[in-house]
């Protein structure tokens, strides 16, 4: 094409239309530019590219197509035939970029952003147009040749990221173990079809032994690739939601993540461990290893100022749960994480969805992640006795449908034929149990949680019995509208006809309800609305249920690397009730009150919770807390059976739990051991259970049950 049609009217040179809408910078060669002909792209200058429709979808397809991807989950990463094909994607034009509806009018470009047709009629395609040559220098400096250094630079970092991509023999071993993560954040569909897609387009670049210059090569992909906005579209195939010509690196680090909450799901023995490149890791450092991998992901993602999206708040949150299945719970390096993670998803409007008429795969999967994270923010308010960073006055979500993965990231028809097994209130009426199941069963309690954490930690809150007693009115109604699936039955009834799977599911539904219970019956006796008997009760039927996971550890084999925070999450505020309830038991005996209940129950309850802790195994996160709180609660076990008041036959109770302590059996902890006899306490020194000072995150006068 003649050369004076392509000077832009500043009198700088015309881009290619490649360049042009992936914002980097040109030669103008005639007739392919440089950096098409290097990348094998097709080179288009086009006449007039002012003039061209700002549609985002015909943008789109100007644009050099890659080959459509057919999901095939019969095969293994290793049949992948390794291609590489490049993809550029188009960045946003408009200086002034129109905000989501989910922010408000206070925001600073709320003025320019309401008025985008308007700018746009005067200022076309500013960000299209080069500095001037006048400005390309300061100083002493080459603005231009500094910017390029500065790229250069950072591809080169990011891309030692991905020499510790694992490789296809250590990804499959860890895929067996994908159905075993149970969270709505962590697709199995979309693990699978992304791992597939990165051997077929970088297999070459990631073979051993790996090339440096390889790696640049896939570093320089994933980073043009994240200065453009994601495509989240029905006309989009699913799958490049997130992968394909669209591999971002927001994606690598979901991949990074799950890679390690994999590794932590395995065994110590597991064979995997004895692969050349894992020799010398054991399951807490390998997946350490993946989760600085993961962090790191993130940083580029910041450097390359890549905008908010799902799939980067579907990395936040999947790399802080491995965090927190690395460092112990409650840390102060686990506090900020959470609302890390509550903020990007707000930032990506997450919380505020367009209501929709029609469900489609994306409004389901956008609308679960909403739903999730609105969820997450209660439960980590309640656990941390911190304010929620969300509420209902701010907030618009709904329960996602019940849905498989297969539905939901299948063909078109079989998303409609899961529909159609759908009940009015939206529940699976095949009686299978999806991940979706137990996010509907979680947010149905939202608002419950809600109000218990306004009447807890509300500054002045003043609450009736009559609230108290709604709350617990409005709790059973939740649990009645459950369908028969997960509806808690006595387990002899049905418990050889389910997976474990849907045990561990259908048992943890059951761990929630419990814990609303326990949460609300609190709020009577710091009130004292209540006796305690209430609380108590439920105290003993959440021991029994945490109890039940460890008896049946082997059965819930593949699910062992939760049993950690099971523990903290519900063992230790339920064994604390009985403790405390066990104490003052004896005390009646000189004189004291106490509530109704069995002491020899509870005691074996307590001696078996012990057995618990000390099975925790040394790589768990929160194994120093199980082994202080072990000694603790044997302590003042001890301290009970040692009462003066004590009957023969108690004495001879004591004797056989003691034989029963030695017979446990626990991990050698020559390395691990937590030299604290100030653990050793006597009756007086237990008046306010002073053990539970030694977790550092009970403490604190949120819910004060003195008041």
């Amino acid at each position: 094409m003649p050369q004076e049609l392509r000077v832009r009217r500043n009198g700088q040179s015309q881009a290619c239309e490649v360049c042009r809408l992936s914002k980097i910078r040109c030669d103008h060669a005639t007739p392919v530019c440089g950096r098409c002909a290097l990348r094998g792209l097709i080179c288009v200058y086009h006449s007039a590219p002012m003039t061209r429709s700002r549609n985002t979808t015909s943008r789109i397809e100007t644009l050099p197509k890659k080959r459509s991807y057919s999901y095939n989950p019969s095969l293994t990463l290793k049949e992948q035939q390794p291609s590489l094909h490049v993809n550029h994607r188009p960045a946003e034009t408009s200086v002034f970029v129109k905000a989501p509806t989910h922010y408000g009018t206070t925001r600073l470009s709320a003025v320019f952003s309401a008025s985008q047709a308007g700018f746009d009629s005067v200022i076309p395609d500013t960000l299209d147009e080069d500095i001037p040559a006048s400005q390309v220098t300061a100083g002493n400096f080459n603005l231009t040749t500094d910017r390029d250094a500065a790229k250069r630079a950072q591809v080169k970092q990011a891309g030692k990221i991905l020499l510790s991509f694992p490789t296809p023999q250590t990804c499959e071993v860890l895929l067996q173990h994908l159905d075993t993560t149970i969270d709505i954040h962590v697709s199995p569909t979309m693990i699978r079809q992304c791992l597939q897609q990165v051997w077929s387009e970088y297999g070459c670049h990631l073979s051993h032994p790996r090339s440096t210059k390889r790696i640049m090569e896939m570093s320089s992909d994933l980073c043009q690739n994240g200065k453009s906005p994601i495509v989240l579209s029905d006309e989009v195939s699913w799958y490049n939601w997130f992968g394909g010509p669209y591999l971002r690196w927001e994606m690598i680090a979901v991949l990074y993540s799950y890679f390690g909450l994999a590794f932590k799901c395995l065994q110590e023995w597991d064979p995997v461990f004895e692969l050349p490149e894992l020799q010398g890791l054991d399951r807490n450092t390998a997946a350490e290893k993946m989760r600085v991998c993961a962090a790191e992901c993130l940083k580029v993602c910041e450097n390359i100022d890549t905008k908010m999206n799902d799939i980067m708040v579907i990395a936040l949150k999947n790399t802080w749960k491995l965090h927190s299945m690395i460092a112990p719970e409650g840390s102060n390096e686990m506090k900020p994480c959470s609302g890390v993670v509550i903020s990007a998803s707000v930032t990506a409007g997450l919380h505020r969805l367009a209501l929709v008429t029609d469900e489609t795969p994306l409004s389901e999967h956008r609308t679960a992640l909403s739903a999730y994270g609105y969820f997450l923010d209660k439960s980590e308010s309640i656990f941390n006795g911190r304010p929620p960073m969300l509420t209902l006055q701010y907030c618009i979500y709904r329960l996602p449908l019940d849905l498989s993965e297969d539905d939901l990231y299948g063909t078109p028809e079989e998303f409609a034929s899961g529909k159609a097994r759908l009940d009015s209130n939206g529940w699976d009426t095949s009686g299978r149990i999806h991940t979706t199941t137990w996010v509907r069963a979680q947010c149905l309690q939202i608002p419950i949680r809600e109000e218990i954490v306004e009447l807890a930690i509300g500054v002045n809150v003043h609450f009736t019995k009559q609230q108290i007693d709604n709350l617990n009115t409005k709790l059973d109604e939740v649990v009645a509208s459950y369908p028969a699936k997960i509806q808690y039955r006595n387990r002899q009834h049905w418990v050889q006809k389910k997976a474990a799977r849907e045990l561990y599911i259908v048992t943890w539904i059951h761990l929630d309800v419990l814990r609303c219970r326990f949460l609300i019956e609190r709020l009577n006796v710091s009130r004292s609305y209540s006796t305690g008997q209430a609380l108590l009760d439920v105290a003993q039927e959440i021991m029994k249920e945490v109890l039940w996971f460890w008896l049946n550890r082997d059965e819930l084999l593949h699910f062992n690397y939760s049993f950690d925070a099971l523990v903290v999450y519900l063992g230790i505020p339920s064994s604390g009730v009985l403790c405390e309830e066990l104490i003052k038991s004896t005390k009646q005996d000189q004189g004291g009150a106490s509530l109704n209940f069995l002491r020899s129950d509870v005691i074996q309850s307590l001696t078996m919770f012990v057995g618990f802790l000390e099975w925790i195994r040394p790589t768990d996160s929160n194994y120093k807390l199980c082994w202080k709180l072990s000694k603790a609660i044997k302590r003042i076990v001890d301290s009970v059976l040692n009462a003066p008041s004590l009957t023969i036959q108690s004495q001879q109770q004591q004797a056989q739990s003691q034989t029963y302590f030695d017979s446990l059996g626990s991990y050698n902890r020559d390395s691990d051991v937590i030299q604290d006899e100030s653990l050793a306490v006597g009756m007086d020194d237990l008046d306010d259970l002073n053990w539970m000072s030694t977790i550092d995150w009970t403490q604190g006068e949120w819910l004060d049950m003195n008041q």
